[in-house]
């Protein structure tokens, strides 16, 4: 008994580091596609302050405006992933698959009869 709670033990603190390296890279990506999204549009914003037409003074306004909203809708899809792994009980599941772990005893490479 003493050697599966170790084992547990085990598991669960690996997992907490798998759940923390997943969530910190989750918040990477968010970053970077934050910073790509300002430097588009600022770029975007200096082309139509140089431009000479008000037709492209517009596209590139518009395309600024594209660029803001598909990042808001980008970070708002990352952070409800990410707030819905967070309610996932890691430390439970892994109790469970090390609990139902095939053994010996209960393995076999034969297909279960109902005499079973």
């Amino acid at each position: 008994m003493n050697k599966k709670l170790k084992r547990y033990k085990e598991l669960n603190s690996q997992l907490n580091l798998i759940e923390k390296q997943y969530l910190a890279i989750g918040s990477q990506v968010l970053k970077r596609r934050k910073g790509l999204t300002l430097l588009i549009s600022i770029t975007t914003f200096s082309i139509s302050i140089s431009s000479i037409s008000n037709t492209s003074i517009s596209i590139s306004f518009i395309l600024a405006f594209f660029v803001l909203t598909s990042s808001v809708f980008a970070s708002a899809t990352t952070s409800s992933f990410m707030l819905n792994l967070s309610i996932v009980n890691f430390s439970n599941l892994v109790f469970q698959i090390y609990k139902n772990k095939p053994n010996p005893q209960n393995f076999s490479n034969k297909l279960s009869t109902t005499d079973n």
